[in-house]
């Protein structure tokens, strides 16, 4: 695939701009600021679009960099493309709000009824991540990430294991990893609800149990015969003993102060009677018999009050200890039905707590598919690993080809281990790449990305869009990488703003 033309309708700080290309080596030269970095974007966003992202991030992602700076409702491109001998129009409208993608072929004057898969077919099936980490270099950003080795992984096991390449096992990965977050997930809320549950119900059997315990200690005060000692317990006088008697003197005192106003009371009524009987006035002697009724019947009520205030006085006195008392009796009924109630209220809660306790032992199995899940996926990553390392022997050649162009032959032999740790031969001696200079690393990442690309674009001679790759580089370095450049067969798109490739390449004329 050959890139003719470039078409900034409204992108950045370009409005109708247009980039002609031509194949092979194109080298756009401008100072900073000029826009190179604008228009090396422009490319990765007309193939694969460019969404915004929302919140803190949003003014520094890409969308909002390259939105226009004048009129930025209106956000669109063109780009003209040549593959196979047919020239295809690919129309983009960025506007977060209006987006569209057209494509037309030219040659045969019609218009795709399936942009994105003509897009996909036209690219060889590469992502976007793959592309910007292979075919796309931006300034400052030779070195490869993690998901770069990953579809080189995908992509060697699939073809180790499978001949049409349907077998993927980064699907299978997938798989897995969106059943082990369910399974937590479910085991989160699970362990949440639960956990809610036995807190509640942990609380009330706490309260329950402290109120027993009260009711209890109640109980057995009021169930204590007069002058039994009763432990005071809770304290630091425990040792301490409290001793309840029965108060005899004033008993016997209260009963003959009740005896003596009994007798006064008897002879009273006693004298009214004879002075009833004796006297002839007919209405003293009814006044007089009268009161000898009244003071007859004062004795009665006076005898009960004072027995009843001997009685209060001896509670009082023995704290309640009186078991003979009806009225201590009630209470004590009352009481244990209470306790005998709050006792079935706590054993219930007990039952409950049981099952829920056996509720979280139930999701021991959630963890049991979890611990499973996990370490399906890390079988399939090692197995994943040892094939890449045993069977990617193509692509290490092919990176190793490339990196011995690139450094004129000093380091002919690149390797990776299961971990994708990255070394070179130098001499008899592998070295990782934290042995070796900047400019090196620099190189063998370069190596990487061409002979990844190579592989990963299932036979399509896709462009090279480098925005100054080299600017580290010195001339040696330069000079070699330039001129695999050149012999690689495909167009390269060159960004910078030295002029030593310009001058390198004329010579190299």
């Amino acid at each position: 695939m050959e890139i003719l033309e470039l078409e900034l309708k409204h992108f950045g700080k370009f409005t109708d701009h247009k980039v002609s290309l031509q194949p092979g080596v194109n080298i756009i030269y401008g100072s900073n600021e000029s826009g190179k970095s604008t228009i090396h974007a422009f490319i990765r966003a007309m193939l694969f679009g460019f969404g915004s992202t929302r919140g803190r991030n949003s003014r520094v992602d890409e969308y909002h960099l390259r939105q226009p700076r004048e009129n930025p409702g209106y956000f669109a491109g063109n780009m003209r493309i040549r593959e196979n001998g047919e020239i295809w129009l690919i129309e983009r409208n960025f506007e977060r709000h209006n987006r569209s993608l057209r494509i037309w072929n030219e040659t045969r004057k019609e218009e795709a009824a399936d942009p994105e898969q003509v897009l996909q077919t036209l690219l060889g099936g590469l992502g976007e991540a793959v592309y910007g980490n292979t075919m796309f270099v931006r300034q400052a950003h030779m070195e490869t990430d993690e998901e770069l080795m990953e579809e080189l992984k995908r992509f060697t096991v699939n073809v180790d294991t499978a001949a049409d390449q349907n077998t993927d096992v980064s699907a299978a990965l997938q798989s897995l990893r969106k059943r082990r977050k369910k399974a937590e997930q479910k085991r989160r809320e699970e362990e949440n609800r639960i956990g809610a549950q036995i807190g509640n119900r942990q609380e009330q059997a706490d309260e329950l149990k402290q109120q027993l315990e009260e009711l209890r200690a109640r109980e057995r005060t009021l169930s204590q015969p007069p002058g039994r000692e009763i432990p005071v317990s809770g304290s630091r006088y425990a040792d301490r003993r409290q001793t309840t008697f029965e108060p005899e003197e004033h008993v016997a005192s209260g009963g003959r102060y009740r005896l003596i106003l009994e007798i006064l009371l008897g002879l009273a009524s006693l004298l009214c009677l004879l002075g009833a009987v004796g006297l002839r006035t007919f209405s003293i002697r009814v006044f007089l018999g009268v009161f000898s009724g009244i003071f007859l019947l004062c004795i009665i009520p006076v005898h009960l009050l004072m027995d009843s205030q001997e009685e209060e006085d001896g509670t009082e006195d023995t704290g309640g200890a009186d078991t003979a008392s009806g009225d201590t009796a009630w209470k004590l009924s009352v009481l244990r039905q209470d306790i005998s109630g709050k006792e079935s209220e706590f054993r219930k809660l007990n039952g409950e707590l049981e099952v829920l306790y056996q509720s979280d032992e139930n999701l021991k199995t959630v963890t049991t598919e979890i611990d499973a899940l996990t370490l399906a996926m890390d079988r399939i990553s090692e197995l994943s690993a040892t094939i890449f390392h045993e069977s990617g022997s193509q692509l290490r050649h092919r990176a190793s080809e490339i990196l011995s162009d690139l450094t004129d032959g000093r380091y002919s032999r690149l390797t990776f281990d299961e971990q994708m740790e990255i070394r070179v031969l130098e001499d008899s001696h592998w070295l990782y790449l934290y042995e070796l200079s900047f400019g090196t690393m620099q190189q063998i990442y370069f190596a990487l990305r061409m002979a990844a690309g190579e592989a990963l674009a299932s036979g399509k001679n896709l462009p090279l869009v480098l925005d100054e790759p080299f600017a580290m580089y010195d001339d040696d370095r330069l000079r070699c990488s330039l001129s695999w450049l050149s012999r690689c067969g495909r167009q390269v798109i060159l960004f910078t703003c030295q002029k030593r490739e310009r001058e390198i390449m004329q010579e190299a004329r």
